[in-house]
């Protein structure tokens, strides 16, 4: 009987070791997805913005200069430039394209999408000097100020870029589009 009691006592310690090991592994991996996140939405709501509107059109280009872009109701082909933008997509379905060019982490803050539908809607990421590769792209979920926060990181051949989903967004880097290059016509 107390051989049992000795193999019993054995697997419960056994068992127990194995439940701390992938608890500390999941703290591990919790830890550096975190230490991965070094930036921040530059906002987390479009009111009192002092960026300059562009007007809600099905096909809306931004400047160089930050933008607010708000799609028009039956969706809108939305190309974000340069600086900080945030873009709000609407009950269409939109296109939010993004340039590595001019998507740029700026002092550690992101363009930023508010809105963004992942049954609807499309991210879609080019590059002008080298094509995007899917193991370039993650996507990190995070909290700012009390707000769920989707990012989606880009690792670049020179400069990482960023874009910040309000939200917990379920979208996977597979869901992202790669390399269509923006062009004005409607697709």
């Amino acid at each position: 009987m107390s051989f049992l009691k000795s193999r019993m006592v054995k697997f419960c310690i056994v068992e127990i070791l194995i439940a701390i090991v992938i608890i500390a592994i999941y703290f591990y991996y919790k830890n550096n997805q975190e230490n991965l996140i070094t930036f921040e939405p530059f906002a987390i709501s479009a009111n009192r913005l002092t960026l300059d509107s562009i007007p809600s059109t099905a096909v809306m280009e931004g400047t160089a200069e930050g933008d607010l872009m708000i799609a028009a109701p039956e969706g809108s082909k939305i190309f974000a430039k340069g600086g900080l933008n945030y873009v709000v997509g609407n009950k269409g379905n939109d296109e939010f394209y993004y340039s590595l060019c001019s998507t740029k982490i700026i002092d550690n803050k992101v363009n930023v999408v508010e809105g963004f539908d992942p049954k609807n809607d499309k991210i879609k990421i080019f590059c002008g000097h080298h094509p995007i590769k899917i193991e370039d792209i993650k996507v990190l979920h995070s909290k700012f100020k009390d707000t769920d926060i989707t990012y989606i990181f880009i690792k670049g051949e020179h400069v990482d870029s960023a874009i910040a989903l309000l939200g917990n967004i379920n979208i996977t880097p597979e869901d992202i589009v790669l390399n269509e290059r923006w062009s004005q016509g409607k697709n």
